[in-house]
Parts: structure tokens; sequence; C-alpha cells
């Protein structure tokens, strides 16, 4: 029997505070960072994934100068007490993205409470250090500070890696990974859904938004496979529930060309009439992570 060694890509994009100004109208997507997450299972074989990072959906959506809108994220103030590590993790990865939103939109009040929600599941997960708190602690008293915001931002995708390389902390991590797929998703189609409902998208953001699509649904069918990989029957819920979600995305029919010689991906194609769908499945998914019911 073939063997395999896994290797994880979370597509990281880099200095998304940074990176707001001077965007070409050619395409925001196509110069992500991967970080490579490797897992020595002494095995002969590689797979690679690529798994979706907290921040993609914010920066997109800030890059393609989209409104805020706090109507798209969850509320700050919902409960934040879980009776199982799946749940806390999560939903920990929900919160992060939250977090994300609110900080990339300079909208720091929120973000201090999105920040204390994360610091409480985190421990309760037992995966905070000292050295977090008193990162947690500096960004609580000068929160407008933007350095301190991707110090934070980095320390948790250090983390996710970490999570990776350690065998009994992977189906947190994978979890985890699962909650920022869930609420980017929410996100971005909601987004998407309101700026074709008000007629008020242009042909270089519906470009960039497909894009965007064809990342999440290669995102969603990794994640179902490593959940079936490292997952348990405390987890069967979860993966019916994103293979039916997978179904949906399979009926956006999502096409694309890809040059042979440099690989990069052009004229990605949907039915965009099937994102309501999407939209009204991933929601229902969100609600009962929230609600403990998966």
């Amino acid at each position: 029997m073939r063997k395999r060694t896994y290797i994880f890509i979370i597509v990281i994009i880099t200095g998304i505070f940074t990176q707001c100004t001077n965007v070409t109208q050619e395409t925001v997507m196509t110069e992500n960072e991967a970080d490579p997450i490797a897992i020595n299972l002494d095995e002969n074989e590689i797979v690679a994934y690529t798994l979706p990072s907290p921040f993609q959906v914010s920066t997109m959506v800030k890059l393609l100068d989209i409104k805020y809108s706090g109507n798209v994220i969850r509320d700050v103030s919902n409960n934040t007490s879980y009776t199982s590590d799946n749940y806390r993790a999560l939903n920990l990865g929900m919160n992060i993205v939250d977090f994300g939103y609110v900080t990339i939109y300079d909208k720091f009040q929120p973000a201090i409470l999105y920040m204390k929600n994360i610091e409480k599941l985190m421990q309760e997960l037992g995966l905070q250090s000292e050295e977090d708190k008193l990162i947690i602690k500096s960004f609580e008293s000068n929160f407008n500070n933007k350095d301190s915001l991707e110090h934070i931002i980095k320390r948790h995708q250090n983390k996710i890696e970490y999570y990776f390389s350690v065998i009994k902390e992977r189906k947190v991590g994978l979890l985890i990974l699962c909650g920022f797929y869930v609420e980017g998703l929410y996100l971005s189609s909601n987004i998407y859904n309101e700026q074709l409902k008000d007629r008020t998208i242009s042909v270089f953001m519906k470009k960039n938004m497909n894009q965007l699509f064809l990342q999440q649904q290669i995102f969603l069918s990794n994640l179902i496979e490593l959940l079936e990989i490292y997952g348990d029957e405390n987890t069967d819920g979860l993966i019916n529930e994103l293979t039916l979600l997978n179904d949906q995305f399979g009926s956006m029919h999502i096409s694309y060309k890809q040059n042979p010689k440099s690989g990069k991906i052009s004229s990605v194609r949907l039915k965009t009439k099937k994102l309501q769908e999407v939209n009204a499945l991933v929601s229902d998914i969100r609600q009962k992570i929230i609600s403990e019911t998966i």
C-alpha cells in the first residue's frame, strides 16, 4: 500500500493592513503567498492541500473598496460558552475571521470585544501561553496600533502551523480552519449577493469575487478530505453538512481557464443565481455551529 505525507498550505495574504493602496485593475487574487505546513509521517507520498486564511476574505473586500457592514459578522456579544472542544475550536476560528474584518476597517472598539472572545476560547482549549496574554494586553491598551494587530495575526497563523505539527492537536487546528472557512464563506457570499442585488458590482469586482469563490470551492474539498482523515465520530455531522455545501457549490458550475505554462488561472465563471442557495446553506451551518446543534 502506498503511504502519504500530508503537506498543508494555508493561503496567507501578507501585510493586510498595508496592501490596501495602489491596487491595479488586474486582479487582487493572484499574488497570494502560501506558507507550507509539513507533517512527517515517515511515508513516501506527498499530498498538498491549500487551506483558508482567516483574513483572506476581509483583505479581498477591503482591497475591492467594498463598504464595511456590521450585518455580515456575528454579534460580538454572542455566547462564547461551549460544551465541547470541537465547538470551542470552530467558534474560535469564526471569531478570528470577524476580528480580522473589523480591524481591517479600523473598527477597533468591536475588535477589542472579539479579542476577549478569542482569548477566552483559547484559554479553554489550553492554547494560550503567557506570551499570548502579554500580546493581547498590549493590544487592548494600544488598540489603534496596526503593528500590534499584525503581530497578533502572525501569532495566530504560527499557532495553526504548530497544531498541525503535533498529532494530538491536529484535529483542533483543523476545526479552527473549518471555523475560518464557514465564517469567511458566510461573509463573502453575503457581500457578493448584496453587490449583485444593488447592481453596484463592477467587472473588476466580479472578476475577483469569482476567483475568490473558486478558491473557496477548493478549500472546501480539502477540508472535507482532511476531516475524514483526522476527524472522529464527533465530526461526522460537520462532514455531512460540508458535503451538502460542496454539492451546492457544484450547482454553481464554476469554470475557468488556466495557462498551461504559468498555471495562472483566468476567466473564472459561475452561476451567480446559485449564490443565494450557497449563502442560505452556509448560514444554516454557521448557526448550527454557534448553537452547538451540528
